[in-house]
């Protein structure tokens, strides 16, 4: 499967997850929403003498409730419901599956590293942990593993075959089972130290899915409400206008970095270069127009952090190396002079232009 588009986003400005159509998690940043891709491949399947994964079911209807992410499926006689979100509060992402019936189901997880983009895994306290050097990504759940497979499970797992042997090498990928279930929900939590994942899963362990859900709904319904009352929004009259706006509210929390202020251009998509740019960045001419766009909505808190923390930061020295290459290199205007735009001084143009006429100048 193509993993060029992203459907539908998930996050909490630590993680970013991005999904398909059909609620398939092809992209999962951490600890930084523009950090190391983890993921290679992480598809779920039933086990109906073959496995049958999620990927080829028929995409029925995708829609949010904030940023929770609904996604319905149907494969072979099976309907499928699927809630996905990540935790506001703690790097956990929370996945509930219900099915219209008794199903076996699969979880197969092929991580990237920097180490010939090989990990290292194990199943312990009814959890699949795979890890390299100082990440740790857990997968589990409340009900019980069944079945478990760490490295090569890709080949074992067309046939619905789990050999569970313990693999003390670096492993290409690993795969679990849980059997007669039509109503479960699995974690993927993140961490720094093996004490602290295996802390963070029991803690998770303990608590109920439905009050993490009801947070987080309740959370996306706070943040929503405080920045929609602003008068951009009273004075739109078509419900789908609202809509629209309401939804990029909700998109720019996940794709901002609270702490500096950087906003991404967009989700990566094209990780090899083959068929765009690298835009899972902070550029700093898409960074001028979504950030007045946070201005009009009155999502300040992003953009004072931007110009007082990133863009002080993203200076080359305190010679303001920036301000000295814009008014050398003006061979473009966004002040009205001229519609020709020069794409290598776009970046630098913008940058000049809202250097000048932003609220914030104390660069």
């Amino acid at each position: 499967m193509s993993k060029y588009f992203n459907n539908a986003l998930i996050g909490n400005s630590n993680i970013l997850g991005c999904l398909t159509d059909k609620g398939e998690l092809i992209r999962l940043y951490y600890p930084n929403i523009d950090y190391f891709q983890n993921i290679d491949s992480y598809k779920f399947g039933i086990l109906d003498n073959n496995v049958k994964w999620f990927e080829n079911a028929n995409a029925k209807k995708q829609y949010y409730e904030g940023n929770i992410l609904y996604t319905e499926l149907e494969m072979d006689g099976v309907e499928i419901l699927q809630r996905d979100y990540v935790l506001p509060k703690k790097d956990i992402v929370v996945r509930k599956l219900k099915f219209s019936k008794k199903v076996n189901l699969f979880v197969y997880s092929k991580l990237n590293s920097d180490v010939n983009k090989k990990v290292s895994g194990m199943v312990i306290d009814n959890t699949l942990i795979q890890y390299c050097q100082d990440m740790y990504m857990a997968t589990f759940s409340n009900q019980k593993i069944s079945n478990y497979q760490i490295n090569n499970s890709k080949y074992t797992l067309e046939n619905g075959n789990l050999y569970p042997e313990d693999y003390i090498g670096m492993s290409e990928d690993s795969a679990i089972l849980y059997e007669n279930t039509d109503d479960i929900t699995i974690y993927i939590l993140f961490d720094s130290e093996l004490k602290e994942t295996l802390e963070d899963i029991n803690w998770c362990k303990a608590q109920a899915e439905n009050l993490f859900y009801d947070t987080t709904k309740k959370y996306w319904k706070d943040y929503l409400e405080k920045y929609s009352s602003n008068n951009i929004l009273k004075d739109l009259n078509k419900i789908k206008e609202k809509e629209i706006i309401e939804r990029t509210i909700l998109m720019y929390a996940l794709l901002s970095n609270p702490k500096t202020g950087a906003v991404l251009a967009s989700p990566d998509v094209d990780e090899n270069f083959e068929r765009c740019g690298r835009y899972g960045y902070c550029w700093p001419r898409d960074a001028l127009f979504i950030n007045k766009s946070l201005n009009i909505l009155g999502m300040r808190h992003l953009t004072e952090k931007f110009y007082d923390v990133w863009a002080k930061k993203a200076q080359f020295d305190s010679r303001n190396i920036w301000t000295k290459i814009l008014f050398k290199r003006w061979t473009c205007s966004i002040m009205g002079n001229t519609n020709r735009w020069n794409s290598i001084n776009f970046n630098r143009c913008a940058w000049k232009w809202k250097m000048e006429k932003t609220w914030r100048l104390d660069i």
